[in-house]
């Protein structure tokens, strides 16, 4: 992950755990760990998203993404961005994800494959059976 800039990439933060999934709002939700404890322990600064290109290469358009408790403030942070799908549906492309520091290092990027996000229709069908079933359960058991 590192060989491209070893001396700088190794400073900056890990991108960990990384993970689409579907929304029925013809959005995709991407989460990551940015953690910082093993390069310098610094707070977490910012964390990047890229679709299909990786940052180093020219035609990346790098987007934000967001602290998932609202603000940026510690070594470890639980960061998601929102996605159109319809930028995922071009040959499963990757999401490259990357995260800088309080001392501005960026770390090693990590990529996630976009090519197993499961279709919001069918969620929305599997949640449906699911209800189904438990209101039938109820039904006959009289307990909720």
């Amino acid at each position: 992950k590192i060989a491209r800039m070893p001396y700088s990439l190794s400073k900056g933060p890990d991108a960990r755990s990384l993970a689409l999934s579907a929304t029925p709002s013809n959005l995709v939700v991407l989460t990551a760990t940015i953690d910082d404890t093993d390069n310098g322990g610094q707070d977490i600064a910012a964390a990047q998203c890229c679709i299909a290109v990786p940052f180093w290469q020219t035609g990346c358009v790098a987007f934000a993404m967001s602290p998932a408790d609202g603000s940026f403030n510690s070594r470890v942070e639980l960061v998601r961005a929102f996605i159109p799908e319809a930028m995922l549906t071009n040959g499963a492309p990757l999401v490259f994800v990357r995260g800088r520091d309080a001392l501005a290092n960026w770390g090693p990027v990590s990529a996630v494959l976009a090519d197993e996000i499961p279709e919001p229709r069918l969620l929305l069908a599997l949640m449906a059976m699911a209800m189904g079933m438990r209101m039938a359960g109820m039904r006959r058991t009289g307990k909720a």
